[in-house]
């Protein structure tokens, strides 16, 4: 499953000091699969790293993404598990 997703505001702050990291940052993808051994991954882009990577820096709008990202999915999955716990 490929999920889709962005904040604006926090996008906008992030591309002020290098605008064409949007390009391949924005929106932010989340891919979640299955391996053939059944385990479940999640992944997702770090944008500092792309700004590290492509554009030779990042700042501190583009890790608050990034922590942001982390904080979220961690939250989805842990609840997700729990849930799944309670059913058994």
């Amino acid at each position: 499953m490929l999920c889709l997703f962005g904040v604006p505001d926090m996008g906008v702050e992030a591309m002020k000091e290098v605008p064409k990291i949007g390009l391949d940052a924005f929106c932010q993808k989340v891919l979640i699969y299955q391996a053939e051994n059944d385990s479940v991954y999640v992944a997702f882009n770090n944008i500092s790293d792309f700004g590290k990577l492509y554009y030779g820096k990042t700042n501190d709008d583009q890790r608050k993404v990034t922590l942001g990202m982390k904080a979220m999915i961690t939250k989805a999955v842990s609840s997700r598990l729990k849930k799944l716990e309670s059913r058994h």
